[in-house]
C-alpha cells in the first residue's frame, strides 16, 4: 500500500512539472509575440516614415497549420520584420505545439529560404 501511495505521489508530482513547463513554454511564447508586435509596430512605422519612395509590397505568410499572417511593409524594410510579423500574428490552436523560437521562411518563386542567423548576417530587405 505504501508503494502504491508513494508512486501515486510520484506520477502526480511529474504532471505537476509537466503542467509547469508547458504552463512556462506558453509564457515564454507570449513574451515572444510581445516583443515581436512591438519590433513589427516599430519597424513599420520606421518603414512608412522612410518615404524612400520604394514603395510597398504586401506579404502573405502560410502558416504550417493553413492560417495566414499578413502586413504591408516598404520595399526597403527589413527581411527581420518578417519573422516579427509571423511571431506577432500567428497564434497556435488550443493543444497545438507552440511556435518555435527558430523557424525558417521560404519564398515560393523562385524558391529561397530564409532563417535567422541568414537575416541577422545579411541585411536583406523584403
Amino acid at each position: 500500500a505504501a508503494a502504491a501511495a508513494a508512486a501515486a505521489a510520484a506520477e502526480r508530482e511529474a504532471e505537476e512539472r509537466e503542467k509547469a513547463a508547458a504552463a512556462a513554454a506558453r509564457e515564454e511564447r507570449e513574451g515572444r509575440r510581445r516583443e515581436a508586435a512591438a519590433v513589427l509596430q516599430s519597424g513599420s512605422l520606421a518603414s512608412a516614415s522612410g518615404g524612400s519612395g520604394g514603395g510597398e509590397v504586401k506579404v502573405v505568410v502560410r502558416c504550417p497549420d493553413g492560417s495566414r499572417c499578413s502586413g504591408t511593409f516598404a520595399r526597403t524594410a527589413p527581411l527581420a520584420l518578417l519573422f516579427a510579423l509571423v511571431e506577432a500574428e500567428w497564434v497556435e490552436a488550443l493543444g497545438a505545439p507552440l511556435l518555435p523560437q527558430e523557424f525558417r521562411l521560404a519564398a515560393s518563386y523562385p524558391r529561397r529560404a530564409f532563417d535567422r542567423a541568414q537575416v541577422a548576417s545579411s541585411p536583406r530587405n523584403c
